[in-house]
């Protein structure tokens, strides 16, 4: 968390991948804790553990695009290739909802207003789900350049870095 917004240099696939174990754990062990101060009251589990995850997600939002950011910055790629997940989602969302049809969201209702739509619409979203997973995989595997990149130069000595 040193590097909470900073999106300027590189990030070695150690500091990477920490940060998604680090993440990954402080998610397990918050929505324990939600279930376990739920358990035996007339809270609903699922509920807490869906506010818990939500209040994470917006706080972790900013460093792990910051993380992001720098580990392409690391390998030489552009941070324009976190865009296209994004607009996907942008386009995809409203898609789905206007083919469900706002008024069967708001009645609970299981009809759809339209199919082509709400499926266009969800398979924008699974693109972007893809996308995001294979750019974030990708990432984490592949090595930085050696010596500076149009980013900065290493992070590490470069006698510390294994060959």
């Amino acid at each position: 968390m040193k590097n909470y917004c900073n999106f300027q240099g590189r990030a070695t696939r150690t500091e990477y991948w920490g940060w998604g174990i680090v993440n990954a754990l402080v998610c397990a062990g918050l929505q324990l804790g939600a279930v376990a101060l739920t358990a035996g009251g007339g809270a609903d589990p699922e509920a807490a553990s869906d506010v818990v995850d939500t209040f994470r997600s917006l706080a972790v939002m900013l460093p792990a695009l910051a993380v992001m950011t720098r580990r392409l910055h690391d390998v030489g790629w552009s941070t324009k290739l976190m865009l296209g997940p994004i607009a996907l989602g942008i386009v995809g969302l409203p898609l789905l909802i206007m083919g469900i049809g706002l008024e069967n969201l708001e009645t609970n209702d299981a009809g759809v207003a339209s199919m082509g739509t709400a499926l266009f619409g969800l398979a924008l979203i699974g693109v972007a789900g893809i996308w995001r997973l294979v750019l974030g995989i990708t990432a984490g595997f592949v090595r930085g350049t050696q010596g500076p990149n149009r980013f900065g130069g290493l992070r590490l000595n470069p006698s510390d870095v294994r060959r």
